[in-house]
């Protein structure tokens, strides 16, 4: 039943909306950004359960580091993150300061199977629009986006959007156009339209499970921890992963 529901749902949009896909993150575009809307987009499958993780330790001990710079220099930088096949480390900037703090190469060393790793990375640098400070201070906001509607699932920072992510289970026109009056480009929604909202008692569980540090790392902290990503619907152990926000129902 869900599954021909879905089927319907892709095909009002395709009809309404056309909706655009991107292969290289999986996105569906279903209602594109506009000067006075959000963007809504949805994932079909999470590119996370796909993909093999064979050889990039040395790059999430990269990533770790260029967090930490957008940590230091915040207003000057931007989440990094991983690209896949082959791996590439980005480092987002947003003014031309941060350009010099994210191009010298992130090297260090590490220790595997009682062997020491060195590692040397070059980043790629990419010019965007909104800082580490400006998303995280959005991710944090009390009374923000999170709390606009009661179809909120969660919130978190997706690094190579360069935007904060509102995941909902349902959203309508008068949602995209508020969002947009209020928060500008710092945000797109994520549609996820068979997922349920985490009681208080599923947050409780999750808040003692946070895995790695970040604001939202969900595909920077890539490895063992990211095939442990349920399927939409488990709101509360995807935020104890991906390190974003839930928005809790009483039990």
């Amino acid at each position: 039943m869900r599954l021909r529901l879905l089927f319907a749902l892709f095909a009002l949009y395709a009809i309404a909306a056309a909706p655009a896909f991107f292969p290289g993150d999986g996105r569906v575009i279903v209602q594109p950004a506009a000067n006075d809307a959000v963007e809504v987009y949805f994932t079909p499958v999470d590119l996370v359960l796909l993909r093999s993780y064979e050889g990039i330790e040395p790059f999430n001990r990269a990533l770790e580091i260029a967090q930490h710079r957008a940590e230091t220099y915040p207003h000057d930088l931007a989440p990094p993150y991983i690209l896949h096949e082959p791996y590439r480390l980005v480092a987002p900037y947003v003014t031309a300061r941060g350009r010099e703090l994210a191009m010298p190469p992130i090297s260090g060393e590490y220790w595997s199977s009682g062997k020491s790793v060195r590692f040397r990375t070059v980043p790629q640098l990419r010019l965007v629009e909104n800082s580490q400070a400006e998303l995280k201070t959005l991710m944090e906001k009390d009374g923000g986006p999170l709390e606009e509607t009661e179809s909120s699932l969660s919130m978190g920072i997706e690094p190579e959007l360069n935007r904060t992510v509102l995941r909902v289970n349902a959203f309508d026109q008068d949602m995209r156009h508020r969002l947009a009056r209020q928060y500008g480009g710092l945000i797109a929604v994520q549609w996820e339209p068979f997922a349920h909202r985490a009681t208080l008692a599923q947050e409780a569980i999750s808040s003692g499970s946070r895995n790695g540090p970040g604001d939202r790392l969900g595909d920077n902290v890539q490895g063992d921890s990211a095939l442990l990503w349920p399927f939409p619907g488990d709101i509360a152990a995807d935020c104890a992963v991906k390190g974003c926000r839930c928005a809790a129902l009483s039990t």
